[in-house]
């Protein structure tokens, strides 16, 4: 069948350094949460539905984040992420700021534009500070 076990679970957490541990959260689609959620059982202390504003998503104590672009659980995907994504992943300004002048757009309103755009990239620096939990793994 697919899905996840709790044995998962456990060992993505005992896999992060400890040096991130502090910020680590789930990152996971809502459909995959709501799954784990029907694994690790309804009335158990280790997950919190979060269904109020008032009271966050959680799982085994850690946030759970929730993103539509994390795929679906399906034979060997990896529908979870466990770790410090703000360690492991760096967003950089890939060259400097440019911009250009444009005086004739809304100029017969006595405008003039100025249009700036600047690179951005982003690596893996430490992949040690995240886990992927494939299905069926």
């Amino acid at each position: 069948s697919k899905g996840f076990t709790e044995d998962q679970l456990f060992e993505a957490m005992g896999k992060i350094p400890e040096s991130v541990d502090g910020n680590a959260k789930w990152f996971m689609n809502k459909r995959t949460f709501f799954q784990i959620a029907g694994i690790v059982g309804k009335d158990s202390n280790y997950v919190h539905m979060g269904l109020s504003q008032d009271i966050p998503r959680s799982l085994f104590g850690y946030p759970v984040v929730l993103c539509d672009s994390m795929p679906a659980v399906a034979d060997g995907s990896t529908s979870v992420i466990f770790g410090d994504m703000r360690t492991a992943y760096k967003a950089v300004q890939a060259g400097g700021l440019e911009y250009l002048r444009d005086p004739y757009t809304d100029s017969d309103q006595g405008v003039v534009n100025m249009r700036f755009w600047t690179g951005l990239g982003g690596a893996l620096v430490r992949p040690e500070a995240i886990v992927g939990i494939k299905v069926g793994a």
